[in-house]
């Protein structure tokens, strides 16, 4: 007991600490949003943030709002026009609202792990160049992704999609393209223009490789393991990092 009582944090008092002792007051974080450009909010059960209210958060350059109780990205998120960096995985978000379309400096977006359904045009930003929307119940993506002229990572894995819009053979940046746990039966010969050097399309429904893609000379890394493939054979998606060869 002596020994445990040792390890136990005390107050200058000599009592316990609260058990909240550390933790970051709302106001605290927000004071430290003004100064240093970093809002984090990760953990703190929120359902918006009119907690920001009287708080200067408009030249914050990152923020994480991850595993809260968001339901929509914060209108207040939106009007951060300095936003590079967002970080909203872990919540309930079901909608992203049309402002969202003012972050025109966002290079990275991760709202994976949510309840959108689908992504809306205004979050095609040009200025993305990872966008993560893993894990979520989308059932297609949006045409308007052949606009994100600087995308280098799409992660849109473990979804409901069926279909591939034609436009992402527009994606001239794009080099790693991750669409595992889907309902995919297809892959549209557009993706064959793309300069990929990751693709990943496990456990969905593909039968066969388009020809066009044995001139993906970049392709090193092509994960097929889980579809039901006739050609190429089964064994090719058993590597990391089949042979392209296989595919002509």
């Amino acid at each position: 007991r002596a020994s445990r009582e040792k390890k136990m944090a005390t107050s200058k008092g000599g009592g316990p600490l609260p058990l909240h002792f550390g933790a970051k007051t709302l106001d605290k974080t927000f004071e430290e949003a003004e100064e240093m450009g970093t809002l984090l909010l990760s953990g703190r059960n929120l359902r918006n943030l009119s907690c920001s209210e009287g708080y200067d958060i408009f030249d914050v350059t990152e923020a994480d709002l991850t595993k809260n109780r968001f339901t929509e990205i914060p209108v207040e998120i939106c009007s951060c026009t300095s936003m590079e960096r967002l970080v909203c995985h872990h919540n309930v978000i079901r909608s992203i609202p049309p402002s969202f379309i003012m972050l025109i400096r966002l290079t990275y977006l991760d709202i994976s792990r949510n309840q959108l359904c689908y992504l809306p045009a205004s979050v095609c930003l040009a200025s993305l160049e990872t966008l993560i929307v893993s894990s979520n119940r989308l059932d297609t993506l949006p045409s308007d992704i052949g606009r994100m002229a600087n995308l280098i990572e799409l992660d849109a894995g473990n979804n409901d999609l069926r279909l591939l819009p034609p436009e992402l053979g527009r994606l001239s940046k794009l080099r790693c393209l991750k669409l595992r746990r889907n309902l995919l039966n297809d892959l549209p010969d557009s993706l064959s223009r793309l300069k990929l050097v990751y693709l990943d399309v496990r456990a969905n429904h593909v039968k066969m490789i388009p020809r066009a893609f044995s001139k993906m000379s970049m392709l090193t890394t092509f994960l097929l393991e889980q579809n039901p493939l006739t050609q190429p054979p089964p064994e090719v998606g058993e590597g990391e990092s089949p042979s392209l060869c296989c595919l002509q």
